[in-house]
């Protein structure tokens, strides 16, 4: 029986205007999608924290199988944790018309200028309309139209020494409702200009495929490096927070903190990491 957030989500969908199916058990074989619109090879999965956590989805691989199969039948998967659509519905709702091409406004990146943000404006788009917040970052660089920041891209350093050389992309997001035509060349173009400047050898990003394909990247110049293993959170059935709030210490093992946090983890998807080479 489909959940009420489900049932939500669904409504919404539906009220765009396209042929929506709830709990469509018809389009991937084998396989019930929350909310699908088949015409757009698109479907939505609400995962809830309790249910879609270790302490009842024992196979960490079940999100990543089912994104995989379901793409297999052209079918884009995109899961939605409870918590987003409690939290930052607008901005899944954003991502959400993206995919579909129902963006309210479409902008092209030709005609927007570019600029460097300051740290304060950085964080403040990006907590506006990256559905994973703002995160530290060396530098960011904007799209600004009629005076308005429309789109921006981060970069960090990599947390992996073996990317020590290289410049990672920390967010790149597009302003709520906006669709910015060419906007990650465009951005990727200067932050290879800023990086190259550094001594840098190349870029790297990662994708996650929980969101469905990320064939944007691919059509501004980056090239695909393999997939790496599946990412996961940890919940206490309400919140979630990153993989590295919860970690072994010289006196606590991994699991001894968790239990003690009252925690679990939650499963999600591989990321699709992506190179430039300079």
């Amino acid at each position: 029986q489909a959940s009420a957030a489900q049932n939500e989500i669904f409504e919404w969908v539906a009220s765009l205007g396209v042929k929506a199916y709830n709990s469509d058990t018809g389009t991937v074989p084998g396989w019930e999608l929350d909310v699908s619109v088949p015409d757009a090879k698109f479907a939505i999965d609400f995962n809830g924290l309790y249910w879609h956590s270790e302490l009842v989805q024992k196979n960490k691989s079940q999100h990543n199988v089912k994104s995989r199969i379901a793409l297999k039948h052209g079918i884009r998967l995109f899961h939605v944790f409870e918590d987003e659509w409690r939290d930052k519905r607008d901005i899944v709702k954003s991502m959400v018309m993206h995919r579909l091409s129902m963006s309210p406004t479409r902008i092209f990146a030709r005609k927007c200028s570019i600029t460097t943000l300051d740290s304060k404006d950085a964080r403040d788009f990006f907590a506006a309309s990256h559905i994973d917040s703002h995160t530290r970052c060396t530098v960011a660089f904007g799209l600004v139209k009629d005076g308005e920041l429309v789109a921006a891209l981060s970069l960090r350093k990599p947390f992996h020494k073996k990317w020590h050389n290289r410049f990672e992309v920390a967010r790149f997001a597009t302003k709520l409702n906006v669709s910015v035509i060419g906007a990650l060349g465009k951005l990727t173009a200067r932050a290879k200009e800023w990086a190259r400047e550094q001594g840098a050898v190349g870029l790297l990003t990662y994708a996650d495929t929980r969101f469905g394909g990320a064939e944007c990247y691919s059509n501004s110049g980056w090239v695909d490096d393999g997939f790496t293993g599946i990412g996961f959170w940890w919940t206490d059935c309400i919140n979630r927070t990153n993989r590295f709030s919860t970690r072994a210490s010289s006196e606590e093992s991994e699991e001894e903190v968790a239990l003690r946090k009252r925690v679990v983890k939650i499963w999600g998807c591989q990321n699709r990491r992506f190179l430039i080479d300079f």
